[in-house]
C-alpha cells in the first residue's frame, strides 16, 4: 500500500530537491504494472532503483519523467515542485525543473558530428552572431578529454560503435550537471561499457551527488550499486519488495529480493583449468582492417574465448569480422579448417552464427513475431512446414526460459531479457559450430543473464567453440576458459586460470 501523503506532511517533504514519488500505481486495462509504490531520492544522494526485466522500474521512470499518467492519487515531484503528467499551458515541464535522463541509448543524431551533438546538448557558442564551429570543436575535444572519451569530435555519431555512444552520451549528460541540473536519471547508461569504463564514469557521477545533484541509478550491475549507492529499492512484479541502505544488504539479499528465490548459483563459473583438446575450429593469422591491427588467434571446439578490452580497443569488431559481418583488407582467417574470404556472407552455412551487441538494430526485428524472427537464418528450410517451425521454436523457447513464450507475439511486446534469449535461440536453431557472442547479457537482468551463461557453458561442454566479445568483468568470469586482451586493435595479453579475475580484466581495460 502506497504512502499516505497529506496536505500538512506532504508540504515540507516537496520543498526538498530531487524526487518523491509516493503511492504511486499505474493500471494497463487488467495489469497493474505498478502497485502503490513509494520511491524517493533527496540531494547528494545516489538511490539505486533495481528489478528484473518487467519488474516494473520502466514504468515507474517513466511516471518519474512526466512520459506516463499514473492512476488518481499517485503523487510525483521533482525538485520540490508537483508533476502532473499531461500538464497544461505554464506547468513547468520535468526538463524545466532541473531533471535530465539518460537511457542505455543515448539520443544523438546519426548523421550529425560528435561535435554538433554536444553543441545541441549544451548550447553553441556564436560569433558575430553565428555558430563558432572552431569554439565548438574545442568545447567538444575538452568535454571528451575530461570524461576520457576516445573517439574524435569530427566524426558522425552513425559510425561509432554501441560503446563509443554509451560514453558519448554519459559525457554530455554529466557535463551539464555544472550548469544546473539538480536530479540525474541513469538508466542502464553503462550496461554498454567495460566494467572498468563504467567504474569510472560511476566516479563522476557519486562526485556529482557529493556536489548537491540527486541520482536515480537503474543497473542490473549489482557491483555498481555496492559502489556508489547509498540506498536501494528493489521492486518485483509492480510493487516495492525491499528499500534501505546499501550497506544493510548483500548480493545475495538483492538477487533473492528480485527473482523471489534461491535459484542463481552467482559466481558460477568453468572449471579454467580444463586442457581442451578439440579440433581447432577458428584459425585468424596476421588480420588487417578498420580498428584491427595483424591479430591472429585461434579457437578450439569445447573453448569458450573472452575478447576483452575498452571502448576503443577493436575487440566488437574483431568480433564482426569473425561473425562475417565485416571485411578486412589482409591476412587470413579460417573456419573448421577451411580458408574464408573477407566479409563472406556464407557464414551462416559454414556453422558460423554471429549475435551483434545491437540486439534490434542489427539482429532482430521488433516488429515481427518471436517465431519469425527466429527462423529468418533458415527460412528456406521452413516454408511450408508451420509444424516443424512451431515444434523447433517452441522448443528453443522452453530451454531458454524465455517468458511469455508465445511464437506469435511481437519481439518488442518482450521485456529485454526475453528478448535477448529470443535472439539467442534464433542462432542456436542454426546448430553453429562457432558461435561468435557480442555483449550476450548486455541489459538482462541477473536471471536472464543466468540462464544465457549457463546455455554458453553447455554449448562448450557439447563441443561448440564460442568466441564472446565483452567488456563486462562478470560476463568473462561467468563462462570463459580464456581471455584475449586488446587494446588499440592488437591482443596484448591473454589471461587463463586463476589470472581471469576482476583486478586482472580491471587493469587490462585502464
Amino acid at each position: 500500500m502506497g504512502l499516505a501523503v497529506t496536505t500538512s506532511t506532504a508540504a515540507p517533504i516537496m520543498r526538498r530537491s530531487g524526487v518523491l514519488a509516493a503511492g504511486v500505481s499505474k493500471t494497463y486495462g487488467a495489469v497493474r504494472a505498478l502497485d502503490g509504490v513509494d520511491f524517493s531520492v533527496s540531494s547528494g544522494e545516489v538511490h539505486a532503483l533495481l528489478g528484473a526485466n518487467g519488474a516494473g522500474k520502466s514504468t515507474l521512470l517513466k511516471v518519474i519523467t512526466g512520459a506516463v499518467e499514473p492512476d488518481d492519487d499517485s503523487l510525483v515531484t521533482i525538485n520540490g515542485e508537483v508533476l502532473y503528467p499531461g500538464r497544461g499551458l505554464g506547468v513547468r515541464s520535468p526538463r524545466e525543473m532541473g531533471l535530465r535522463v539518460l537511457h542505455q541509448e543515448a539520443p544523438l543524431l546519426e548523421d550529425l558530428t560528435v561535435a554538433e551533438n554536444i553543441g545541441l546538448a549544451h548550447g553553441f557558442a556564436l560569433s558575430a552572431g553565428m555558430i563558432s564551429r572552431r569554439r565548438m570543436r574545442e568545447h567538444a575535444d575538452q568535454l571528451l578529454a575530461e570524461y576520457d572519451v576516445e573517439i574524435a569530435s569530427g566524426c558522425q555519431v552513425r559510425t561509432l560503435s554501441g560503446a563509443e555512444r554509451a560514453s558519448l552520451g554519459l559525457a554530455i549528460t554529466l557535463g551539464h550537471v555544472g550548469d544546473g541540473p539538480r536530479t540525474l536519471i541513469l538508466d542502464e547508461a553503462t550496461a554498454m561499457l567495460s566494467t572498468a569504463e563504467g567504474d569510472r564514469f560511476l566516479t563522476r557521477v557519486r562526485h556529482a551527488a557529493n556536489q548537491g545533484a540527486s541520482v536515480v541509478f537503474v543497473t542490473h550491475r549489482l557491483h555498481e550499486v555496492e559502489m556508489i549507492a547509498d540506498r536501494v529499492t528493489v521492486l518485483r512484479g509492480g510493487r516495492l519488495v525491499h528499500t534501505g541502505q546499501t550497506s544493510d544488504i548483500d548480493r545475495e539479499g538483492l538477487v533473492r529480493s528480485m527473482i523471489g528465490s534461491d535459484r542463481l548459483d552467482l559466481g558460477v563459473a568453468p572449471a579454467r583449468t580444463r586442457v581442451v583438446e578439440g579440433e581447432q575450429v577458428l584459425e585468424v593469422s596476421d588480420l588487417v582492417a578498420d580498428g584491427v591491427d595483424h591479430v591472429s588467434l585461434s579457437v578450439r571446439a569445447g573453448e569458450v574465448v573472452g575478447l576483452s578490452g575498452r571502448t576503443s580497443s577493436g575487440a566488437s569488431r574483431l568480433a564482426a569480422l569473425i561473425g562475417g559481418a565485416q571485411r578486412w583488407s589482409s591476412g587470413e582467417m579460417r573456419q573448421f579448417g577451411r580458408k574464408v574470404k573477407p566479409g563472406s556472407r556464407a557464414a551462416i552455412a559454414r556453422g558460423c552464427a554471429y549475435l551483434p551487441a545491437d540486439r534490434l538494430g542489427l539482429s532482430g526485428d521488433p516488429r515481427l513475431s518471436l517465431a519469425d524472427n527466429m527462423v529468418l537464418p533458415r527460412t528456406s528450410e521452413y516454408w511450408g512446414r508451420l509444424e516443424l517451425e512451431k515444434r523447433d521454436v517452441l522448443g528453443a523457447l522452453g530451454d531458454l526460459s524465455v517468458e511469455p513464450s508465445e511464437p506469435w507475439r511481437p519481439l518488442a511486446a518482450l521485456s529485454g531479457g526475453n528478448q535477448q534469449r529470443v535472439l539467442l535461440g534464433k542462432w542456436l536453431l542454426t546448430e553453429p559450430r562457432l558461435l561468435v557472442l557480442e555483449e550476450p547479457t548486455f541489459g538482462v537482468d541477473v536471471h536472464a543473464a543466468d540462464i544465457i551463461n549457463r546455455r554458453i557453458r553447455d554449448l562448450a561442454d557439447a563441443g561448440r567453440a564460442v568466441l564472446v566479445a565483452s567488456g563486462d568483468a562478470d560476463q568473462l568470469l561467468a563462462v570463459c576458459s580464456r581471455v584475449l586482451i586488446m587494446r588499440d586493435g592488437r591482443i596484448v595479453d591473454e589471461l587463463s586460470g586463476a589470472r581471469i579475475n576482476r583486478e586482472e580484466l580491471n587493469l587490462a581495460h585502464n
